[in-house]
């Protein structure tokens, strides 16, 4: 009641699709942005996963790095062209770098990731031969970038790249630099606000044209910054996604920022942090912030920068075709201990009228096994007829991708369990779906806060061998009800998952891999009929 009125204001309904319940529903700074509550469609480039984090600490400087698809390509179901890395060198410094691949020219995605990983690679070479002129050794690094993305013959993009040292000066003072070409924005956060350090550096009247990679004469775009941080501060490097919500008239985005992040928070409340709402800011979102404050002992430790692209975290989710899907991986605490890359796998991908998902996870030390079983796996479902009929589809792609991964991993039985689901609406919200798995995955049914082991409900269909001595693999034909979901885990308790109090979200999902804090790496992927 107010004054004697009866007040009919209705609390805002749930969304209808993705993180559904507080804590997980990204934030709204101004107004409501509904394109953002959209379903998102399938990721197009099984190379570039919806949302990717990065999270580790060197010294006193703790790293979270994430990049997320934003809601206009969630919505067109276009790939995200937003790129983040970080990594550590020489045991002295923690390095980031930021790209957003130039919307307007095709493909643009493949020139930020390029550019990201060729940066973090050659500024730690160079790092480890001499770290005196880092405005040198920054613009040589760049040139390296702009030679190679010249190769790629025609994406673009902006690039941004940090490095801060480990331990601070006599002074206290952490040595640290910024350098860029484009519009790919610095920011020092101090004393409870942001401090720019590159602006959005647009170079026209309107303020959308940014200077941009490859370029005829890299040095005349390069813009260095030589800083220093202090404890307690931070260095944030934003794509444009972030950048021009920061630039906005109102101060709530900035404020919201700098309460955020005023110290390290949770990686999947970054993530949520990064993917905050607010109307007509629709493009991909990437951020990389440097703190300079001592970390937790048990802290992950920041990778080394090698020649991997597997983020420490990847996160994909869809609605399509009258199917969800979830898919999710982590580093365990073994690899953030010691400071390597996560070596499990996941793949969703839309082939002619199927939905298929693809998990992996190595059952050995040696190598990067699942990464060539995906690799094998994806070569396979993109090779393979699209009118084939969906009888024996699961098991004749696992046995073409058994084969391409042979080539590189012979003999590979034992060395990594795998498992290929081919899904297709049944009507109602049942699912049809045709399941081969092999090896130590745990392949459950999961329904009414219970789930329960796929082999104990019905024996598999049948047993797909490549041939003598080969690992065999159990194909299992089914249809799944409007309230059972299909999940498939590695390195995570499944009843964990299965309990939560309704289908999660898809930071929810991420939530559920970080919360059990498992020993191995960690994977979680998800299937159930449109609600």
């Amino acid at each position: 009641m107010t004054e004697g009125r009866l007040d009919l204001a209705l609390p805002p309904p749930a969304p209808a699709w993705g993180d559904r319940a507080a804590p997980w529903i990204p934030d709204t700074i101004g107004r409501r942005a509904r394109a953002a509550e959209a379903p998102w469609k399938t990721d197009p480039d099984p190379d570039f996963p919806d949302t990717v984090l990065d999270h580790g600490r060197i010294g006193d400087i703790t790293v979270l790095a994430c990049a997320a698809r934003g809601s206009k390509h969630r919505f067109e179901g276009t790939a995200r062209q937003d790129a983040v890395i970080a990594r550590a060198a020489t045991g002295a410094w923690a390095l980031a770098a930021v790209a957003d691949g130039v919307g307007s020219v095709p493909e643009s995605q493949k020139a930020s990731l390029v550019a990201v990983h060729v940066v973090v690679t050659e500024l730690a070479k160079r790092l480890a031969i001499d770290d005196a002129d880092p405005e040198q050794l920054a613009q040589a690094a760049f040139r390296e970038v702009n030679g190679k993305l010249a190769h790629l013959a025609g994406p673009k993009t902006t690039l941004t790249a940090a490095a801060v040292a480990a331990v601070p000066g006599p002074d206290g003072a952490y040595r640290a630099w910024a350098a860029g070409v484009g519009d790919s924005p610095a920011y020092i956060l101090r004393d409870g606000g942001f401090t720019a350090v590159r602006d959005l550096g647009r170079d026209d009247e309107f303020g959308t044209f940014t200077a941009a990679m490859p370029t005829r004469d890299p040095k005349s775009h390069f813009r260095f910054d030589k800083l220093s941080l202090y404890a307690g501060e931070a260095l944030a490097l934003v794509s444009d996604g972030l950048g021009d919500l920061l630039g906005a008239p109102s101060d709530e985005p900035r404020r919201y920022f700098a309460a955020n992040w005023s110290a390290p928070p949770n990686p999947v409340d970054f993530m949520r942090q990064v993917q905050v709402r607010s109307r007509g800011f629709d493009d991909d979102r990437s951020a990389a912030v440097l703190w300079a404050a001592p970390p937790p002992a048990d802290a992950p430790v920041l990778r080394d920068a090698d020649s991997s692209m597997a983020h420490d975290g990847e996160l994909r989710a869809a609605r399509t075709q009258g199917l969800e899907v979830r898919s999710a991986a982590g580093r365990g605490l073994k690899a953030a201990k010691e400071g390597r890359h996560r070596r499990t796998r996941t793949l969703v991908i839309e082939h002619s009228a199927r939905l298929v998902a693809v998990a992996c996870a190595p059952l050995t030390d040696d190598g990067d096994q699942a990464g060539h079983w995906f690799a094998a796996a994806r070569e396979a479902i993109e090779a393979f007829p699209p009118d084939h009929p969906s009888q024996d589809w699961a098991g004749q792609v696992w046995s073409q991708a058994a084969r391409g991964f042979a080539v590189t991993a012979d003999p590979w039985a034992g060395r990594v369990a795998t498992a290929i689901v081919c899904a297709e609406p049944a009507g109602d919200g049942a699912v049809d779906y045709e399941l081969a798995v092999s090896g130590a995955l745990s392949v459950s049914i999961a329904g009414a806060g219970i789930h329960r082991d796929l082999g104990a409900v019905h024996a598999p269909r049948y047993v797909w061998y490549t041939g003598p001595g080969e690992a065999p693999c159990r194909v299992h034909v089914d249809r799944l009800a409007p309230d059972q979901a299909l999940l498939v885990t590695s390195g995570v308790d499944p009843a964990g998952i299965a309990r939560l109090p309704e289908r999660p979200g898809p930071l929810g999902t991420a939530w559920a891999l970080e919360d059990q804090g498992a020993e191995e790496d960690r994977l979680a992927l998800m299937l159930w009929g449109e609600r």
